[in-house]
């Protein structure tokens, strides 16, 4: 039986995400860097973002190929993944409140 089938144990109680689950997270994450693409680099700079995120994040505003583009967003999706639960919080409010202002 696969590890994340397995059904929970006492000590951890939360069942493992089904695959759909992972999938809709890693499209949410991928939305969430695409809506950073939309700032400028010093809008960027305040959220104090890890290097490899604002590198990949400049480099995917300098591509024009359509499928280029697609893939860096995908790596930026891969980049978000690796945040912490409050950065990425700070970032969903920060984004509405630049998207209300």
């Amino acid at each position: 039986m696969r590890a994340d089938t397995l059904p929970p144990t006492p000590q951890d109680p939360q069942p493992p995400l089904s695959r759909s689950a992972k999938k809709r997270q890693a499209t949410a994450l991928q939305r969430l860097g695409e809506a950073l693409l939309t700032l400028s680099p010093s809008e960027r700079a305040e959220f104090n973002l890890p290097d490899p995120l604002l590198s990949a994040l400049d480099h995917c505003t300098r591509l024009t190929k359509k499928e280029a583009i697609r893939r860096q967003k995908q790596y930026i999706g891969k980049l978000m993944r690796d945040l912490d639960e409050e950065s990425l919080d700070s970032l969903t409010v920060a984004l509405a409140n630049k998207k209300n202002a």
